[in-house]
């Protein structure tokens, strides 16, 4: 091998390994969606609305809503938010009413905090006549003018899951790059002198056309 073939072999080895090195440092944005769990009932049908925050800003386009059908009977409720989500107002539909919370908590797959506890009558309120937590339940009295609770999200560990199950998706995705990198890197190695032959026979088969024609 002549010391121009060296010399662009050693540039194509430094070149495939600084690709290695960009594609395993490779990371995606965190994603990842938690559970919110309720079961409630209410005195008649009610929409029931979640905003999510990271720091109590809270906006339409960060809301879900759900209409509860459960009038005097539990009914099992899910809304998704993000993870990153700090704090959640939950609005309690609109006129005088009663709900009956059997659960509410917050998960990721089998993991759950539970935010049915004695800091739920703690948190800032707006229209809620009462409010007390018994026995694993919560009652909860509101007087029509926009009710709502804002609950403050403290799920480290679902968060880190989360991080958690980004980063194994990003390495299966990075070392699923690596073998298409690689393996074709390889394949260019041991077929060589075809691929390069192959496009210069090409040229000279278009060459003697042009001086044919």
């Amino acid at each position: 091998m002549n010391k121009k073939k060296k010399i662009l072999a050693a540039v194509a080895v430094l070149f495939l390994v600084l690709l290695n090195i960009l594609v395993l440092c490779r990371r995606s944005p965190v994603k990842g969606t938690m559970d919110l769990e309720l079961q409630v009932s209410s005195e008649r049908q009610q929409n029931i609305q979640v905003y999510y925050s990271a720091d109590q800003t809270f906006s339409e386009n960060q809301s879900v809503s759900q209409v509860l059908q459960g009038v005097g009977t539990p009914e099992e409720l899910h809304f998704a938010v993000p993870q990153g989500t700090g704090w959640i107002r939950l609005d309690l539909g609109s006129g005088v009413q009663e709900y009956v919370f059997e659960k509410l908590s917050i998960g990721y797959k089998d993991l759950n905090e539970d935010l049915l506890n004695s800091d739920l009558q703690e948190v800032k309120q707006q229209g809620i006549l009462t409010l007390s937590v018994q026995n694993g339940q919560a009652s909860v009295r509101t007087d029509g003018e926009d009710p709502y609770l804002v609950i403050p999200i403290s799920a480290e560990n679902l968060s880190a899951a989360i991080r958690a199950d980004s980063l194994r998706m990003d390495w299966i995705l990075n070392i699923v790059m690596l073998l298409f990198l690689d393996g074709g890197a390889v394949v260019a190695l041991v077929f060589r002198r075809k691929l390069f032959s192959l496009p210069l026979e090409l040229i000279q088969s278009r060459k003697l056309i042009f001086s044919l024609a």
